[in-house]
């Protein structure tokens, strides 16, 4: 069962405000009908290696961490937040997914279309193991498939300083992606 994570708060908004979110509610109204939920595609992990992985989504809010154990999935239909993008915060352990550190980052922007990648900038060489071979794949064959075999730590397909936006790919928002840790060839 995919995770999801809502938060709602008691606001106190005055009178004011009210044409700024009239305003917001018409242009998600909008783009609603411009994008109907059955063509909108979804992202997901895959763990094939041998231990549990934890996983936490960032967006405008942190989501509860949640365990990936071996042969497991996640998935979650594309989310559209009001600021920045989304990013799946993958570790071998909560500590690390709490520091920032030994991570590996599954990130994605939807806007006209979805750009995603993935990041290695926090130490995630350590992830899990040298030997791991991490892909990220589109449902859309006319989309680029990205892969870093085990032991590359040069890949031109994967972040390594906050720059490499080279490591960014966009598909439709029809496109689903699926990235795999332990990536195997049987696998692919």
């Amino acid at each position: 069962m995919p995770l999801v994570c809502v938060r709602f708060r008691k606001v106190k908004m005055a009178w004011s405000m009210c044409p700024t979110i009239c305003l917001v509610s018409l242009v998600l109204i909008r783009y609603a009908f411009a994008h109907p939920l059955s063509s909108v595609g979804s992202i997901g992990v895959l763990n094939h290696c041998d231990a549990p992985i934890y996983l936490k989504v960032t967006r405008e809010a942190d989501c509860p961490t949640s365990i990936l154990e071996p042969g497991g999935t996640y998935r979650e239909t594309y989310q559209f937040p009001a600021h920045g993008g989304t990013s799946v915060k993958l570790a071998k352990d909560t500590d690390s997914l709490q520091n920032g550190e030994n991570e590996v980052q599954l990130e994605y922007t939807c806007t006209d279309q979805c750009y995603v990648d993935f990041s290695l900038i926090n130490d995630a060489t350590k992830f899990p193991g040298e030997n791991t071979t991490l892909s990220l794949r589109p449902s859309d064959p006319r989309c680029d498939t990205l892969i870093c075999t085990a032991g590359d730590t040069t890949c031109r397909n994967a972040y390594y300083i906050p720059t490499d936006d080279h490591a960014v790919r966009a598909c439709s928002l029809e496109a689903s992606w699926t990235f795999t840790l332990c990536d195997r060839p049987s696998t692919r």
